[in-house]
């Protein structure tokens, strides 16, 4: 296969598909669409790291959304009897955890005593 041949993004994902899939395995996929052995792993490699930062994303949002459930359902906030400013600080407070948990860490204490722990997933 020579560059002009060169597959497209979906044609490589499809390949690496099927071989993740178990249709092929790589050397018989690396026959058939006429590649290199390595060639094919590689797209295999592609098609696995697409998967799995997809579940990766998945499994955040799922981890984030039980927490949050977590909190109202135990009652630990009260928001109706919660003044104004107390709401507006919560509010602030809710924002700021949730764009530490898209960066991937959190915050524990605060001060001087302050400490960032990475998430790890």
């Amino acid at each position: 296969m020579t560059k002009k041949d060169a597959l497209s993004k979906e044609e490589r994902k499809k390949i690496g598909k099927a071989i993740y899939e178990g249709k092929y395995t790589v050397a018989l996929a690396a026959e058939k669409y006429g590649l290199n052995f390595y060639t094919a792993r590689n797209y295999l490699r592609e098609y696995k790291s697409e998967v799995m930062a997809a579940e990766k994303s998945e499994r955040k949002v799922k981890e984030y959304s039980e927490e949050i459930h977590k909190v109202y359902k135990d009652g630990k906030r009260e928001f109706k009897n919660m003044s104004r400013d107390e709401l507006i600080m919560e509010i602030i407070s809710l924002r700021m955890n949730e764009a530490r948990l898209k960066k991937g860490y959190e915050k524990k204490g605060g001060g001087r005593k302050k400490a960032y722990r990475d998430i790890i997933y």
